[in-house]
């Protein structure tokens, strides 16, 4: 391996059995035991580097294995090997060893030669009960000695957990505490050797694994031609009563496709499911053939009339199918009659977590007595496309409605006339939006004396015909407005303003102009796809703004931007704030952008003599889930212990507890009874809610790809 390359590494154990849920068995490793740092004085496990001597000839080869001793029910590993890369040219790392040999599992070794650090993570997957027990190998490093020297092997850092949740602690004796973190390995001076020039040494890979080349070209989403298909094959398929057969789920025109996972819906009175899988009940098929991937949610789901059914490359592997065969459905024809194979949902993702739109097409299977020389059952009308969006991963409209300023510093007593903005849009016909205010700090004027109440102007991009709203409820603060055009005024299309009205400063202080419920309607009445930007007025104040966007979401309402411990603002959907400043002019104001699942962002502001001060945009970092485990009470009189461990708030780092923790609650849904503490406090550990990152209200594929697509950043992040 070349100086200076990283590796990144998916390693599967041999034995192929049931995935379950895409990286399960790592929710085992969720209890932090953070840096090896004090090794204890008993005879408990050990785990060492094993030799801890030895000599090796300059230009030749040579190996280290860490091993572990008499350790029971070992279920997961994260371990961070140091070395001297100007000694060592690492060439394999053979991961699990005789330790899960033969047991089903996942997870990756990076091995970076600049740096000289091995970082593995393995744990086992569902299907296996219980863990390893003994003694054995976890990881034998293959390395090639490049130059006279002696170079130290530390055993930096390990994390172990059993299967019941619990860590494992490393109890050796004093003497053995020299072996379990270094490794010293004495490269050959009897004889002086000139040193050699390294040159690049294949990467061994274990067994049956290919390793994929790391990508370099970023994948891009396909252009609106080559839209994504899912669909059951073949679209009707007859079958005599008694007999088996089977369909399939197949994806097409997804050239930037990573990862898939679709759910189906069927009449169990009609057909019964068999199963045919080695990873649950669906049959792989050849959708990402001669590439790492695994399946995972292979299953029928509590509800008998559901199948799920889920697969995902690795996360070295180059995105793109080389087949089309997500799966195969194999079932038993039972009673005559017909039942539709339906695609209920389907999310398909790009390797940056981002999911794709796609069009569907369902299928039907008839049962029947005989084989019909000419199939004769009612012709099913044919399918249109239904397009699926994924709200949350979806780039944002190109239509906009939104205020013209959307910016105003007032003094006390001014008046300021605000456009409301339509852009980009198609055969507009009719309009909707409500408008929050604060009413202690402005108030809006009548436009229309003539009748009661206050009423804003309309027009005159579009012509209104029936005005179902135009009224300001001053009390509240809201600006509630609803037209459409009559039917003889044709639908405009491109650019203007829908209405307009006038503020007068009647308080110093800052109110948003917050954006609801808007509506765009074209000819037919159809919602027109649009974002919504509000806007804000100060008065005689000076006052800090920004936007603070989340990844993966298109919805970015509800950060925390804080000085210190003081709540200055939320953003709005737009991810927009606005605050009063709380520091004078030329005073540095310290900002911290935090959102539950998102790393931390931080600033600091300089307070300059304008109005308004940008603190400018920031994208915070999704993955942030959980972090180590605390003990929480639950209240008096619940059953069972009166303490609980479980997973603690997030730590600013995404690692393998978030991983495991996202994982490990794949398919959880808002409305589950472990989506949120229950109320009467018995169960403070359920909060399924928190491994939904991107907010959409199912912890699914796109939480687990955002997760491992940051996996290793740490926060605070720049702002």
């Amino acid at each position: 391996m070349a100086k200076g390359v990283r590796m990144l590494v998916r390693i599967r154990a041999p034995k192929r059995l049931a995935w379950g849920v895409l990286l399960l068995g790592l929710v085992l490793l969720a209890l932090y035991l953070g840096p090896l740092a004090v090794w204890g004085q008993g005879t408990g496990p050990c785990l060492s580097i094993q030799p801890q001597d030895q000599e090796v000839l300059v230009g030749h080869s040579g190996a280290f294995q860490v091993r572990v001793d008499d350790i029971e029910d070992l279920y997961g590993v994260q371990l961070k090997v140091l070395y001297n890369p100007a000694i060592l040219d690492v060439t394999a790392v053979i991961t699990a060893g005789n330790v899960f040999d033969s047991m089903s599992g996942t997870g990756w070794t990076i091995v970076d030669e600049t740096a000289g650090t091995i970082e593995h993570v393995f744990s086992l997957d569902s299907s296996e009960p219980q863990g390893f027990t003994g003694s054995g190998y976890i990881l034998d490093v293959r390395f090639t000695a490049v130059q006279h020297g002696v170079s130290t092997v530390d055993l930096a850092e390990a994390i172990l957990a059993d299967s019941n949740s619990v860590s494992i602690d490393i109890d050796c004796p004093e003497s053995q505490r020299s072996a379990l973190v270094r490794g010293v390995l004495l490269l050959s001076t009897a004889t002086p050797t000139p040193t050699i020039t390294r040159t690049p040494t294949p990467t061994f890979t274990p067994c049956c694994i290919q390793p994929s080349p790391t990508p370099t070209i970023a994948p891009t989403m396909p252009t609106p031609e080559e839209t994504p298909i899912v669909l059951i094959y073949p679209e009707a398929h007859y079958v005599l009563s008694g007999r088996e057969s089977a369909v399939e789920i197949r994806i097409r025109n997804a050239p930037t496709l990573y990862a898939a996972w679709v759910r189906v819906r069927y009449d169990p009175d009609v057909i019964q499911i068999l199963a045919a899988g080695s990873s649950g009940v669906l049959e792989e098929g050849d959708l990402f053939t001669g590439k790492e991937w695994y399946p995972f949610n292979n299953s029928t789901m509590p509800v008998s009339d559901k199948l799920t059914y889920g697969a995902t490359l690795s996360f070295n592997a180059v995105p793109g199918p080389t087949g089309e065969v997500l799966a195969r459905i194999h079932f038993r024809a039972l009673d005559i009659g017909t039942t539709p194979i339906v695609i209920e949902q389907a999310i398909l993702v790009n390797q940056q977590g981002a999911s794709l739109p796609y069009d569907s097409y369902n299928g039907t299977v008839y049962v029947i007595s005989l084989v019909p020389t000419s199939p004769t059952p009612s012709p099913t009308p044919a399918q249109s496309p239904t397009p699926t969006v994924t709200p949350t991963a979806l780039p944002m409209p190109r239509t906009r409605l939104y205020l013209d300023p959307g910016a105003s510093s007032l003094t006390l007593g001014d008046v300021r006339q605000i456009d409301v903005k339509v852009a980009e849009v198609t055969n507009l016909q009719g309009v909707e939006f409500h408008i929050t205010y604060d009413p202690t700090i402005l108030a809006i004027l009548d436009e229309d004396a003539g009748i009661p109440g206050i009423q804003i102007a309309l027009g005159p991009f579009l012509s209104p015909g029936a005005v179902a709203q135009n009224q300001v409820d001053t009390v509240a603060g809201v600006i509630h407005v609803a037209y459409t055009q009559s039917n003889a005024t044709p639908p405009q299309s491109g650019s203007g303003t829908v209405a307009s009205f006038r503020v007068q400063a009647v308080a110093v202080g800052a109110t948003p102009l917050g954006m609801h419920g808007t509506a765009l309607l074209d000819g037919s009445l159809n919602s027109i796809p649009h974002s919504a930007v509000g806007g804000f007025v100060a008065v005689d104040t000076r006052v800090v703004t920004g936007h603070v966007y989340l990844e993966g979401r298109t919805q970015h309402a509800g950060t925390q931007i804080r000085h210190g411990s003081t709540l200055l603002a939320l953003t709005r959907n737009d991810g927009s704030f606005i605050f009063a400043s709380p520091v004078g002019v030329g005073e540095n104001l310290g900002l911290t952008a935090t959102h539950m699942g998102y790393l931390t962002a931080t600033k600091t502001l300089l307070i300059t003599a304008d109005p308004v001060v940008d603190a400018g945009d920031v994208i915070l970092v999704a993955g942030d889930a959980a972090g180590p485990r605390t003990t929480v009470a639950r209240a008096g009189g619940c059953p069972g212990d009166p303490t609980i461990v479980v997973p603690g708030l997030p730590d600013g780092r995404v690692n393998i507890i978030d991983l495991a923790f996202v994982s490990g609650r794949f398919g959880a849904a808002e409305g589950d009874l472990t989506w949120q503490p229950s109320s009467d406090g018995c169960h403070p550990d359920w909060f399924a809610y928190r491994a939904d990152i991107n907010g959409d209200g199912v912890v699914n594929i796109l939480d687990v790809v955002r997760v491992a697509n940051n996996y290793g950043a740490v926060g605070p992040i720049p702002w």
